[in-house]
């Protein structure tokens, strides 16, 4: 089964440092779930995690020390 979710959130609380800003979040997951003998044996979860930080007002730094 595979379903595909518009999340809706409102930042209330501290995220990775960030302090709450009250900001509505809108961001797509794809779920994929395999099922056999009537329970779930491998869930898949794919997140849109770049919108969702970049409407948080995170900025996206590459790393120097990677090169």
């Amino acid at each position: 089964m595979v379903v595909r979710l518009t999340n809706h959130i409102t930042h209330q609380n501290e995220f990775e440092g960030l302090a709450p800003t009250g900001n509505r979040i809108e961001y797509t997951s794809f779920h994929l779930v395999k099922f056999a003998d009537g329970r779930i044996k491998k869930w898949w979860l794919l997140e849109d995690n770049l919108a969702f930080m970049t409407q948080l007002g995170m900025k996206m730094v590459p790393d120097e020390s990677a090169g």
